[in-house]
């Protein structure tokens, strides 16, 4: 996640957050000497000092950036204004700023003097003279890392090998993105300044500003980390996850597009359910609230599983259906249904989509001049059959489709002493076998409809990168 500093929008409801410089901060004019190095995808450790002898390390691990960058690590000799009295070094500036990290970098400083209590230090984010934001103390764990107290004892002590170093030992952070950094003691009425800033900065709801939303609940999590370190209690319990439950429950009374594959709206579906997960929903002993919280997460839970799998793995079917009669009429439907398969879960074969196919035609019957104009609202629903030769080798799969819906059309028949209207509504149903190894390839089948010939033409596409269309 970027600093909210890259969301100028957000910070300028809050008056009282005066940032001031080209960056949002008093900088000292006489900086220490910086070290400068090029890292790339490998990774790579910077360390400089400052004119007071502290070290400050960066570990870049490998994969936080794409290409190579040329880094600066540029010791401050005199702290920035900013909103912690009590200073242990003057702070860093990492260039170039505002630079995004894929993976989240650790930022150490080894001070020259001890430290009476390394565990009421803390790095932080300078945002302004006003607000800090402390930094993460721990680097965010992927389903694939696991616990390091996994493989401990009954009695909780594992291996001597195995024993892991409390982060609260070294003074350290992670970062996202390069910025200007510090560190100091802030006493819990300093701690409590920040927690009141930074719970006012979280946005009211907009749908599409889930990114403000997050840096900022992450900015509350931070501080609140900070508060614990320093032995306070939680200043606002709970009050982080009602704030994802009101924002969630907004989102959900939203009009939502059908299909639900806007790139947009499958951006912000998949940044709230994020969200959820990342920070919860509050717990109530109070059933009427348990179930209405309970409700939500599966409401989004739901909503996820259908974008999943009705837009990230997904085809797009065009279909033609001209149906001829014998009397010279003619009616046609046409449009792409979505088509999401499900690959994961109970029925791995199972393929879903809808759409609303315009249905247009007319023609001369008799004296009589007839015009259709409507709409098939079709729901898509079949099987992917996996095709087998006689040796069981499989040789296609194969996409058994049911389109059935219903039709609401206006038919207008006019003869020469004048015109009459009515709406129709019934029915409508098509059976439809398509090869999904001759992908994009257009088939063309012909069989009798009532009394003339229905002339199906359909291309299924395979969508590789729906977020791109």
């Amino acid at each position: 996640m970027r600093a909210v500093a890259s969301h100028p929008g957000l910070l300028n409801i809050f008056v009282a957050v005066l940032l001031v410089g080209s960056g949002g901060y008093a900088v000292a004019e006489d900086q220490g000497p910086a070290v400068i190095q090029t890292v790339g995808k490998d990774g790579g450790v910077l360390c400089a000092q400052n004119q007071q002898g502290d070290t400050i390390e960066l570990t870049i691990p490998p994969g936080a950036l794409v290409e190579d960058v040329e880094i600066s690590v540029r010791p401050l000799s005199a702290p920035p204004s900013n909103a912690i009295a009590a200073h242990v070094f003057p702070g860093v500036e990492l260039l170039p700023d505002g630079l995004s990290l894929r993976t989240p970098a650790k930022l150490e400083l080894i001070p020259a003097m001890p430290v009476a209590d390394p565990c009421r230090v803390i790095l932080y984010h300078v945002r302004s003279a006003e607000y800090v934001v402390p930094l993460a103390l721990e680097p965010p764990r992927t389903d694939e890392e696991e616990d390091p107290n996994d493989d401990a004892g009954e009695d909780g002590s594992g291996d001597a090998d195995d024993i892991v170093e409390d982060p609260n030992d070294e003074i350290a952070g992670y970062i996202d993105h390069f910025s200007m950094y510090g560190g100091g003691e802030p006493t819990m009425s300093e701690a409590g300044t920040l927690a009141d800033l930074a719970f006012a900065m979280i946005p009211p709801y907009d749908p599409y500003g889930y990114l403000a939303f997050e840096e900022a609940l992450s900015d509350v999590m931070h501080v609140k980390e900070a508060i614990a370190k320093l032995g306070g209690d939680d200043p606002f319990p709970n009050k982080v996850e009602e704030a994802v439950l009101a924002h969630l429950k907004d989102f959900l009374a939203e009009p939502r597009p059908e299909p639900p594959c806007d790139p947009d709206y499958i951006q912000a579906a998949t940044a709230y359910f994020r969200i959820m997960n990342l920070f919860g929903l509050p717990f109530y002993e109070d059933d009427a609230r348990y179930d209405e919280v309970a409700a939500v997460r599966q409401q989004m839970q739901d909503l996820f599983k259908e974008v999943a799998d009705r837009c990230l793995r997904q085809f797009n079917l065009y279909i033609n259906i001209d149906v001829i009669w014998t009397e010279g009429l003619e009616k046609n439907y046409n449009g792409v249904v979505n088509l999401g398969w499900q690959v994961m879960g109970d029925d791995p074969s199972y393929v879903y989509g809808t759409a609303e196919l315009p249905t247009t035609g007319g023609g001369q019957y008799g004296m009589a001049t007839t015009t259709f104009d409507g709409v098939w609202y079709v729901v898509a629903e079949g099987e992917v059959v996996v095709v087998e030769d006689e040796a069981g080798v499989i040789t296609d799969l194969v996409l058994e489709l049911a389109l059935r819906g219903e039709v609401l059309e206006e038919v207008v028949s006019c003869i020469p002493s004048g015109c009459a209207s009515v709406m129709a509504s019934y029915h409508y149903e098509k059976s439809l076998s398509l090869s999904l190894k001759g992908l994009s390839s257009t088939v063309v089948t012909i069989e009798p409809f009532e009394e003339g010939t229905a002339i199906t033409t359909t291309t299924l596409e395979h969508i590789s990168a729906p977020l791109e269309q």
